[in-house]
């Protein structure tokens, strides 16, 4: 992060005011012309990497080459000693997702909004550009009610190569097209998908598919058919559910054929009832119908983490149970009907395990690591559960734990297992990085082994958050950003205004073991052939003997692979699961701690197939090796 008052290439940084995949917005001075401007800086650890910059440069160049009031203009793409950067118009506002959750964002002034980011996005289809990530986030309001498109950052032309993102696929999944989830490339009626998707989940508070992964959501795009406006909210005209019917299409070529001739239908279908219409209610308490059937356990031989197949299993078994639950609910009969919120299905948990943490019977608010709404300024930090009445979040015997669940999250997540040594802790496992794209129920699965004692917590992300519910006697521990697994004593304990119920519930079986990547040692690793280093990292281990170890992360035989070398020579070589030759080496690194006898390394990437970034923590022992995704 760039402090304010820093110079940048003629520019005076005021405060940070937005953070992304690739860069961090600035409020910012250009001194030359006294102009306020946005100023998006590439992140550093992105700065070596020349698909990144490549990405980064033609971002600029795009945005600028498209002469609308509604899209932003570019002033200058640059280069200076904080890295490359963007110089953008400034929109003093607020996004469209931003109006919404203030519920001032009714009918009438939705269509007003929409129909600028209308023109903007078919012209940008008439300079034969694809934008990719059309969603409320991305349209900026000003304070004269000026509407315009932002974030060209995933924006290709009909010509060019794809090229991988550093989010987790590209485009975000509440608002992605069908094409895009089956892999095929991506056209103008895919932008225009994702902007159907925007002006429904403006007219009815909630984006098409509210379901509990990413997974689910991904397959519901694929696969369910347009959901009713009209259900979602009843004083909507039906003649609205046709329009969606036609806009939501799952073949492109069944979307219509421009953005105008969406908000166009849209505002027909409305009529004068568009000046009646208020903003839609999206707080509210959510009613939770509980699965009580376990999700099915295959063998210890091939559990979840070993057969991907399975996930797409208990997807769509999750989703048949939703639908049961929502039909049953509809009928009179039920006592349970409700029309103050939507209904949810928390997920089941694995076939023999057992729940740890909260029940997720809410209400909870959504909080960041702060206490306060998450935003630009939110940053990371991990949160244990320290104490809970009736419920513990504390590993009871030696096992795994194969699945978790969060409620009132937002964002960037991942499962922490944090182990007390002395008056200090350590993490020693974590899971991959996962995103909550909504605030209901998000289950994901997992695979890290805890000893009896350990802590279980989770780590936020910047920008997220996660459910908190009052709880008479809970107490929670946070740490700031600690310096990889070292955690050490925490930064705000027991009593410092975040002792709440944190809606977070693990899925622990005792006893189970998690297999380890596939490796080489001694001898075997020093014969495996060389490969392509891509990215490498030096970490020193003073116990038991001093030592300087080398980490390369290494394409060799058609494997990613991640080698250790002591005095230039392989002593071990990890085969890591997942990540696929031709790919972007986000980040390596590599963490030792005083006093301790093993060594950390943390890898981030990103395949040539996929938009996901990949994450694996792994451990290296003086007597253990420890690998862990």
């Amino acid at each position: 992060m760039i402090e304010a008052g820093t110079s940048v290439a003629g520019y005076r940084v005021l405060r940070m005011i937005g953070r992304g995949g690739m860069g961090v917005v600035y409020e910012a001075v250009q001194t030359s012309l006294d102009r306020r401007v946005a100023l998006k800086v590439l992140r550093p650890e992105l700065a070596d990497d020349p698909e990144f910059v490549d990405r980064f440069r033609r971002e600029g160049r795009l945005q600028a080459s498209i002469e609308h009031p509604h899209v932003l203009d570019v002033y200058e793409v640059g280069e200076s000693d904080h890295g490359l950067f963007l110089s953008m118009r400034l929109v003093s506002g607020q996004t469209l997702l931003d109006l919404l959750r203030d519920g001032e964002l009714g009918a009438e002034r939705t269509l007003k909004l929409l129909d600028q980011v209308t023109d903007a996005l078919d012209a940008a289809h008439e300079a034969e550009l694809i934008h990719r990530d059309v969603k409320p986030q991305n349209v900026l309001v000003d304070e004269d009610d000026h509407a315009y498109l932002a974030d060209f950052g995933l924006t290709r032309g009909g010509t060019e190569t794809t090229i991988a993102t550093s989010g987790p696929m590209l485009g975000s999944v509440a608002y992605v097209a069908p094409e895009i989830v089956r892999g095929e490339e991506p056209t103008p009626a895919s932008d225009r998908y994702s902007f159907a998707a925007t002006i429904f989940h403006c007219l009815t508070g909630d984006v098409v598919y509210p379901l509990g992964s990413d997974a689910a959501i991904l397959y519901a795009h694929a696969t369910e058919p347009p959901p009713s406006a009209t259900q979602r909210r009843p004083e909507l005209p039906d003649a609205l559910d046709s329009v969606f019917g036609s806009a939501l299409a799952k073949q492109p070529e069944e979307r219509p054929r421009t953005a105008r001739s969406i908000t166009g239908a849209v505002r027909d279908a409305l009529g004068p009832r568009a000046e009646d219409l208020g903003s839609p209610q999206i707080v509210g308490p959510l009613e939770i119908v509980r699965d009580s059937s376990p999700i099915a356990s295959p063998a210890a031989s091939s559990r979840p983490w070993a057969k991907v197949a399975a996930a797409t299993c208990v997807v769509i078994v999750a989703m048949a149970l939703a639908a049961a639950a929502a039909l049953s609910l509809d009928d009179d009969s039920n006592a349970a009907t409700s029309s103050s919120g939507p209904v949810v299905v928390l997920p089941a948990i694995s076939e023999g395990s057992e729940p740890l943490g909260s029940d997720l019977a809410g209400p909870f608010d959504s909080v960041d690591c702060r206490g306060g709404t998450a935003g630009p300024e939110s940053v990371p930090c991990s949160v244990v559960q320290a104490e809970l009445p009736r419920a513990t979040l504390l590993a009871p015997a030696d096992g795994a734990i194969v699945g978790w669940t969060v409620m009132g999250a937002q964002g960037e997540l991942a499962l922490d297992v944090i182990r007390p040594r002395g008056e200090d802790t350590v993490r020693v496992e974590r899971s991959q990085w996962e995103v909550a794209g909504n605030t209901g129920p998000n289950r994901f699965e997992t695979a890290l082994r805890v000893e009896a004692g350990d802590q279980i917590g989770v780590q936020l992300g910047p920008e997220s958050s996660i459910g908190v519910n009052e709880a008479k006697g809970a107490t929670t521990q946070r740490w700031f950003e600690p310096a990889g697994g070292a955690y050490g004593a925490p930064d705000k304990d027991v009593g410092t205004g975040f002792d709440q119920e944190i809606a977070l519930r693990a899925e622990f079986i005792p006893g189970e073991s998690v297999p380890t990547f596939k490796h080489l040692t001694g001898a075997a690793a020093a014969k495996a052939p060389d490969g392509k280093v891509r990215d490498s990292s030096i970490v020193e281990i003073e116990e038991p003997k001093p030592q300087r170890l080398r980490f390369e992360l290494v394409e060799a035989d058609g494997r990613v692979v991640l080698d250790v070398l002591d005095r230039d020579e392989r002593t071990l070589r990890v085969f890591i699961p997942g990540l696929e030759p031709g790919g972007i080496p986000v980040e390596l690194k590599t963490f030792n701690y005083p006093g301790e006898t093993f060594a950390e390394a943390d890898v981030w990437w990103v395949n040539p197939s996929s938009g996901r970034v990949i994450f694996h923590f792994l451990t290296l022992g003086r007597n253990n090796l420890e690998f862990s995704g």
